[in-house]
């Protein structure tokens, strides 16, 4: 085993934790917290205030984990010799990458619209926001569960 092959894969399993944490959370957002957060809804405080802690939480690691998933992203994908460059559709490799960076562009876009619209219904202390909040969540989860789909499918190329 070549050092190459050793800081590929070191880089390889950095970028896998990235994406398991960001498509991680948003899973356990979906399928946990916001249901929960739907039964409790004007219940309980404390498990509000218990889910909005772990949402800010959640959001951090994000943010930390998106700017590793880039710089990983670009070193995985130049290291591969089936790899014509960003936006290249010359070739399934290329094609499937291009369509990955559409993907997460969107999920980015999303999620800095979600924070927009927090802070339009937080001055104005209507309801809405939630139910905008939780769709521009689900959407995400399921845009990043394709992502990882198109992960998988470029590894056997």
């Amino acid at each position: 085993m070549t050092l190459q092959n050793i800081i590929y894969g070191l880089i390889r399993a950095i970028h896998n934790i990235g994406s398991s944490i960001w498509i991680g959370g948003l899973l356990i957002l979906v399928f946990t917290f916001i249901p929960t957060a739907r039964k409790f809804q004007g219940k309980s405080p404390e498990i509000q205030m218990m889910i909005g802690k772990f949402y800010q939480m959640l959001t951090k690691m994000i943010a930390v984990t998106i700017p590793v998933l880039f710089i990983s992203g670009i070193y995985l994908a130049r290291m591969n010799s089936n790899f014509l460059g960003f936006f290249n559709f010359s070739n399934t490799y290329s094609t499937i990458m291009s369509l990955k960076i559409i993907l997460v562009i969107v999920m980015l876009l999303i999620l800095f619209l979600r924070k927009k619209n927090q802070k339009k219904y937080m001055q104005t202390k209507e309801n809405k926001y939630n139910i905008i909040s939780e769709r521009f969540v689900i959407v995400n989860t399921v845009l990043g569960i394709i992502v990882i789909f198109l992960s998988s499918v470029m590894v056997v190329l």
